[in-house]
């Protein structure tokens, strides 16, 4: 009997299809990426530098609680904007950090204007100001109230976008003479920064969800149902929210790729309430595509401290021509990462230092 049943077991197992004849199991990739992200940790003393690429992480020193950031008109230096209003800028090539400049009562946010222009927003002198950097002229362009932090230009220069999260709204601006054309109401809860889409006929606006209505609500500040942060998507025609885009965290700062095709994202307290992340969505099927860790583990074992203990970042910029070479000169240290089997050079010394 117990023959006879080994012999059954046997010829069912004859049954089933050779191993060596399956196919391989299909996984999506997501399609690779070039290029440097610049973070801005949320009134941290550095810039977060993600290459793209490889996925690693390296630092560049501001020396102050900064707020914002911003590229050069040619793409070799960076503007670091403190909270409390000054400037300084950091070339990538020699890493010369000039002085700080007092510029403005506050920064909140920051975008390109035109000739190589900086806009900002002073939440303190409540003024939306122009900034050149190459002469340190600073001109006050209008009046602005509080809550309005978010800033964008549209590419063709004629209009300026500006979210204010206290009234949930986005002024959008005339730049000819700098009158608010139509203001979006209900925009979203807790909005932050906002851009317009590479089609011109909508307006993607990061939704932190920190808080609605007054009241705890996203991730990291309700302890009950949590709300995610992500994308509202506004159509500009009927100024109605049409779609939101799930990411995850307290979502901060957008920037759109060169070709239309992505949008890179980042968010804060994601994921388990405790890193920062760089997200990277597609923008016509609208979904997350591919997610960067910005490595809060990274910075703590590096003996860098973070604001509050908490992997929080405001701004973002990207240069997707830019390679670890090209900006290596103003880094603290080389490129590393959190993966003991990573390119790192920083890393590889390390553990033959140890050994």
């Amino acid at each position: 009997m117990f023959r006879a049943s080994i012999c059954f077991f046997l010829f069912l197992l004859s049954l089933l299809p050779s191993c060596s004849s399956e196919k391989p199991l299909q996984q999506y990739r997501p399609s690779e990426f070039n290029g440097i992200a610049y973070i801005q940790v949320s009134r941290g003393s550095h810039i977060s530098v993600l290459n793209l690429k490889t996925g690693e992480i390296g630092r560049i020193l501001t020396g102050n609680k900064s707020q914002s950031i911003s590229l050069s008109s040619d793409k070799k230096a960076i503007y670091a904007f403190s909270y409390n209003g000054s400037a300084r800028r950091i070339d990538f090539l020699t890493g010369k950090s000039y002085e700080w400049k007092k510029i403005a009562g506050g920064v909140c946010n920051t975008t390109s204007g035109k000739a190589g222009a900086i806009l900002i927003t002073d939440p303190k002198g409540l003024r939306l100001l122009e900034y050149e950097p190459g002469t340190g002229n600073v001109k006050s362009l209008m009046s602005i109230r509080k809550g309005a932090c978010g800033i964008h230009e549209r590419k063709d220069g004629s209009r300026i976008y500006l979210t204010n999260q206290r009234l949930s709204t986005v002024s959008i601006i005339n730049t000819s003479d700098f009158k608010i054309l139509e203001e979006i109401q209900g925009a979203g809860n807790s909005i932050h920064n906002t851009m317009v889409s590479p089609s011109g006929d909508t307006l993607w606006v990061a939704e932190g969800n920190e808080f609605r209505n007054g009241k705890p609500y996203g991730v990291g500040f309700s302890k009950l149902e949590a709300m995610q942060g992500g994308i509202n998507i506004i159509n500009l025609q009927t100024k109605a929210l049409e779609d939101f885009i799930i990411v995850g965290g307290n979502v901060m700062d957008l920037s759109f790729s060169s070709d239309g095709k992505y949008a890179y994202v980042i968010s804060s307290q994601m994921p388990e309430y405790d890193e920062a992340m760089l997200t990277v969505v597609n923008v016509a099927a609208r979904r997350v595509v591919k997610n960067y860790s910005l490595c809060k583990s990274c910075h703590i074992w590096k003996g860098v401290e973070l604001p509050g203990g908490k992997a929080f970042v405001s701004a973002l910029q990207v240069d997707e021509k830019a390679t670890a070479d090209s900006v290596k000169g103003a880094l603290e240290s080389g490129f590393f990462s959190s993966e003991p089997g990573g390119e790192s050079t920083l890393l590889k010394q390390m553990y033959e230092n140890a050994e």
